[in-house]
């Protein structure tokens, strides 16, 4: 089963951490603002990723879940651990859709926002197979390593289609060829594939 990526349209952004989070399960080491959440208090355990996009990008629901923690405090740290069915997921440096707990969620809808006020915003997202308290999280001995991992448990991050002269979005897709089957008569234009840094395919009608 693959899942919402959690960023949407950007899917897993353009650029990740390039050193490993600290208390992780391959970097046991406390690293003082680069740290784990869920296992801070057991090193050695959890992993996580940064995926650094734009300020104010919408951060999105994995599967059909509910929120079942939301800290939010002065040092811009502020998390929510999301339970679904199948997965744990941990999301930090947001601004929340929501405050406190309990709130349900759609696969695909919008439960927070990254933060605007970050020198260099991204989400901080740890991933864990099964329910809190028996979770199995997902870990590699490289960010790069994990990144693989999450590649394979999310879907292929849907693209905007949008008319590149009226600047109406006509829909979504996840390959360009898709695009002459959903929208007759539609071509991508010159240079209009822009889904790694906007989420965006610009067409023309022909």
């Amino acid at each position: 089963m693959r899942f919402y990526p959690p960023l949407g349209p950007l899917g897993l952004g353009q650029r990740i951490n390039a050193t490993l989070h600290g208390r992780s399960r391959f970097r046991p080491a406390d690293v003082p603002g680069h740290n784990v959440f869920n296992g801070f208090t057991r090193p050695g355990w959890g992993d996580a990723i940064d995926l650094f996009c734009s300020g104010g990008t919408a951060v999105y629901a994995a599967e059909e879940c509910r929120q079942v923690l939301h800290r939010h405090d002065a040092s811009r740290l502020e998390v929510i651990y999301l339970q679904g069915s199948r997965l744990l997921l941990v999301m930090a440096h947001v601004d929340a859709a929501r405050a406190g707990t309990g709130h349900r969620y759609r696969a695909g809808e919008i439960v927070a926002r990254v933060r605007s006020d970050l020198r260099d915003p991204h989400l901080h997202l740890e991933v864990a197979c099964g329910q809190r308290g028996q979770e199995k999280p997902l870990a590699g001995r490289t960010p790069r390593e994990l990144l693989t991992q999450l590649r394979e448990l999310f879907l292929p991050a849907p693209a905007r289609v949008v008319d590149v002269v009226t600047g109406d979005v006509l829909g979504e897709v996840f390959s360009l060829d898709e695009i002459p089957r959903a929208f007759p008569g539609c071509a991508v234009v010159p240079g209009g594939d822009h889904r790694a840094d906007q989420g965006k395919v610009y067409v023309s009608r022909r």
